[in-house]
């Protein structure tokens, strides 16, 4: 990809708002992550993310499975750099 073509790509999403399904796995994180990192002018994006009951029984939010599963990991980490450690923490 040459840089006049991630211009195009940036300049076409900015002000979208884009929709994610999968956003638990390998490639939703990956993808949350070059989003976040690759297109700023973004307006929003959602994530579809359903709560999952846990070993005990007990009911794990989305909101916990989002900080836990998906900002916790690894390919968060340019990204933690960048703004600090308290990027996708929870609140």
């Amino acid at each position: 990809m040459t840089e006049t073509d991630a211009h195009v790509g940036r300049a076409y999403y900015a002000g979208k708002t884009l929709f994610l399904t999968g956003a638990t796995g390998l490639v939703g994180k990956v993808f949350i992550e070059a989003v976040l990192r690759e297109l700023p002018a973004i307006k929003r994006l959602y994530v579809l993310i359903r709560p999952r009951t846990d070993a005990a029984g007990r009911q794990v939010s989305v909101e916990r499975r989002l900080y836990d599963e998906v900002f916790a990991s690894s390919a968060f980490d340019e990204l933690r750099k960048r703004h600090g450690e308290e990027f996708g923490r929870s609140r």
